[in-house]
């Protein structure tokens, strides 16, 4: 029997769980800078999460929509076919997108840093042929040199400050937080407990989440930015959640549900491959094994989460 709330109050309240604890997570951040070790270690886990959550949670259920009746939906299986591709396309867009910012931004810094190496140069030049230099003093050629390179570092920093944001990451996140506010909404709409517990089990992955997100979010731009786009998949997980829950009538019996579990998919498996084990990957301490070891126990911790919620 369903309970006297209605269901928009109902996927409210329960999306707002994972939904609060991604933001503290992205606010712990701001309160002490992560060692690499840590950040690394906090990757690997969030990846064996969102594994678990591919594999145990969204896996099984588009499946169960390819075989409604025992025997293979058509129109279900082309629409898995067109959110694989449709993901596919826009996670490596998003890519190439990013890799060509990148190296505008490294072509940058280094005419920057070449142009005040030749500045730099022209003041020696200078120097060696013009005897008006002779009777200046040590301290007046310090002061230039200082000058110099500290019109270097502003100019570096001025162009590093406008790295382009990581959209790939960006859209794969607030794609993961919509799915898992979809199935939020999706399950309070038929049974109270489920929704919770799937509500508590999403809200350990979105802190971890959410933590990993920021870091990565911080170091591309800046911090007033960075707490905007946090932000972003915050509300969308709980836009969603309220959005499945009034719809899910009609969501559950279209093959675009199909579709969308299938584009959904694809991009969680995105963000793991290639964005959160790749960046734990690239720090110092990513080939240690006691970092490698934290993808597994959040594997673990997801299978656990699956059997006693």
């Amino acid at each position: 029997e369903k309970p006297d709330l209605p269901i928009v109050t109902r996927a409210l309240m329960y999306s707002a769980v994972p939904a609060v604890a991604m933001a503290l997570g992205s606010v712990g951040v701001c309160f002490a800078k992560p060692k690499a070790a840590i950040q690394a270690s906090f990757q690997r886990f969030s990846s064996g999460l969102l594994m678990g959550v591919a594999i145990i949670d969204i896996f099984p259920l588009l499946r169960s929509r390819l075989y409604p009746y025992g025997t293979l939906d058509f129109w279900n299986t082309v629409a898995l076919y067109v959110g694989f591709i449709s993901a596919v396309a826009l996670m490596y867009i998003l890519r190439c997108l990013e890799c060509k910012e990148s190296g505008s931004l490294e072509e940058h810094v280094a005419a920057a840093s070449h142009g005040s190496d030749s500045s730099s140069e022209d003041v020696s030049r200078v120097s060696d042929k013009n005897t008006r230099f002779s009777r200046w003093s040590t301290k007046d050629l310090d002061d230039i040199v200082f000058d110099d390179q500290r019109k270097q570092e502003k100019m570096v920093q001025r162009i590093q400050s406008a790295a382009r944001i990581p959209w790939g990451l960006v859209v794969a996140v607030v794609i993961d937080c919509c799915v898992d506010g979809m199935l939020i909404g999706l399950t309070t709409s038929g049974d109270t407990t489920s929704g919770l517990m799937l509500a508590l089990a999403a809200a350990i992955e979105s802190a971890f989440l959410g933590f990993s997100f920021t870091v990565a979010l911080l170091r591309a731009t800046r911090r007033r930015c960075a707490a905007v786009i946090a932000a972003l998949p915050c509300l969308m997980m709980v836009a969603s959640a309220v959005t499945a829950g009034v719809c899910s009538d009609g969501i559950q019996t279209t093959a675009a549900f199909s579709g969308m579990l299938s584009f959904s998919l694809i991009a969680l498996l995105f963000m793991i491959l290639e964005e959160l084990l790749v960046e734990a990957r690239a720090t110092r301490f990513g080939g240690l094994w006691a970092i490698g070891i934290w993808f597994y126990i959040g594997f673990l911790m997801s299978i656990t989460f699956d059997i006693f919620l």
